[in-house]
């Protein structure tokens, strides 16, 4: 229907100067376009940005419909990776007539910033908590669900997985206050980020996210996201078939939905899944197409740790040079702020440093990398700091302090149900008790 109703308007403009009843049926159009494309946000996001691209282009520049359409649409553009046309939109929406459209697009912005990388998460988060309170004045759901989305986010990208976990439950309730489909999907999907790097055992996120999906009446984008996570779950308990399997419906169902960004950054999960499997030369593939992707688009945070892995991944199978190329990515393109891409970088600073017998520099780097990772919020994320930690004093001969390492990685893996890593890690103090 909107689509005719747009065509009806497109010949009667043809034919002579717009009547109100020609900006009547303008409007109309933009309403029946704008309520389709909100309804196709969940299962074709490139189709709902399309519609509410249409719609905008409908409605006069004062029309507080419009703003509301490109609120929307800006949110679809970041889905989308579409980053210049998110921020144009949300440009626009900031000099809104009526303060909360204004408001929700300078959350929407913090958000945009921080998938850029740009400006300080303190900033954006006091932009956002400023928002938040007036959203509450104002009785405003909708704003304030995604207000707690963006704290949420700003929260996990600091590692703080339990806080971050929170705000996401307060978005989920009042998106849900709000009846906004987007952000509660959103709000789950997110939630399901929390349980990859925070504290629950595997086996209890692959179960917890089973019934998420089944709770979302099997929503295709809650789906697809939630497969990012149970993937690497299931290789951690050493499933890996089952592991590759669902990764490879992960990047499907992502392809399917329309989640460009969200499968660009894939290999934080399917690389992750190759390395727990032994297949470096697969994580190495993973990672590189990752980055490739992702500059592409234009987004520099998920980028920063796709290339901290690289990096790590690349310094310990002995290539140097293209681990400093990735690890001048990650260093350019990584937030001060993201605990996880500066841990990274320590880390392969410090397995470059070793392997060129700078045994100082990089034991400094590895200790900087444990210290930045919040060990009872992100066990696994640790456990993989201690383990770079003992390859290094491996490389330097320091068998005591390699054992240390090890020591300290084992009860971090065993409390995040990383089957595969403990063995690892029980297996090399083995054969330390052995030769000693």
């Amino acid at each position: 229907m909107g689509h005719h109703l747009a065509s009806a308007w497109e010949y009667r403009t043809q034919l002579g100067p717009a009547t109100d009843q020609v900006r009547e049926l303008a409007a109309r159009a933009a309403r029946k376009l704008a309520a389709a494309g909100r309804r196709l946000e969940l299962s074709d996001v490139t189709a709902a940005a399309a519609l509410l691209q249409r719609a905008v282009g409908l409605l006069g520049p004062d029309d507080p419909h419009r703003v509301e359409c490109l609120l929307n649409l800006a949110a679809q553009r970041i889905e989308l990776g579409e980053i210049d046309d998110a921020r144009q939109a949300l440009r626009i929406a900031a000099d809104a007539a009526d303060p909360r459209q204004a408001v929700l697009a300078e959350v929407l912005m913090c958000r945009l910033k921080t998938i850029t990388s740009e400006g300080r998460t303190e900033d954006s988060e006091q932009v956002v908590l400023e928002a938040a309170r007036r959203f509450q004045e104002w009785g405003d759901d909708r704003g304030l669900a995604q207000a707690y989305l963006v704290l949420g986010d700003l929260a996990g990208l600091r590692g703080h997985q339990a806080r971050s976990a929170k705000l996401l439950e307060l978005a989920l309730k009042h998106g849900q206050a709000a009846g906004d489909a987007g952000c509660i999907a959103r709000a789950r999907s997110l939630f399901g980020v929390t349980l990859l790097f925070g504290p629950a055992p595997a086996e209890e996120v692959i179960a917890s996210l089973d019934q998420m999906v089944a709770s979302s009446g099997n929503d295709p984008r809650v789906r697809a996201e939630a497969e990012q996570v149970t993937c690497v779950m299931h290789a951690m308990c050493g499933r890996f078939g089952q592991a590759r399997a669902i990764g490879a419906e992960a990047r499907q169902h992502l392809a399917e939905v329309g989640l460009r960004l969200f499968l660009a950054n894939l290999a934080q999960s399917t690389g992750h899944v190759a390395e727990l499997a032994g297949d470096l030369d697969a994580a190495e593939r993973e990672y590189q197409r990752s980055c490739d992707d992702l500059e592409a688009l234009g987004e520099r945070s998920y980028l920063s740790t796709v290339a901290g892995l690289y990096a790590r991944l690349l310094a310990r199978r002995g290539k140097p040079a293209e681990a400093r190329e990735a690890l001048e990515s990650a260093r350019r393109h990584g937030s001060p702020d993201d605990a996880a891409t500066q841990s990274l970088v320590r880390q392969a600073e410090g397995l470059l440093a070793a392997a060129a017998g700078e045994a100082d520099r990089a034991r400094a780097a590895v200790t900087d990398a444990i210290q930045r990772e919040p060990r009872n919020e992100q066990p696994d994320a640790a456990g993989e700091a201690y383990l770079v930690a003992a390859d290094v004093e491996k490389i330097l001969g320091n068998t005591p302090a390699e054992r240390d390492h090890l020591a300290a990685a084992q009860p971090l893996f065993e409390m995040k149900g990383n089957v595969v890593r403990a063995r690892e890690v029980t297996s090399r103090l083995r054969d330390l008790t052995a030769d000693s």
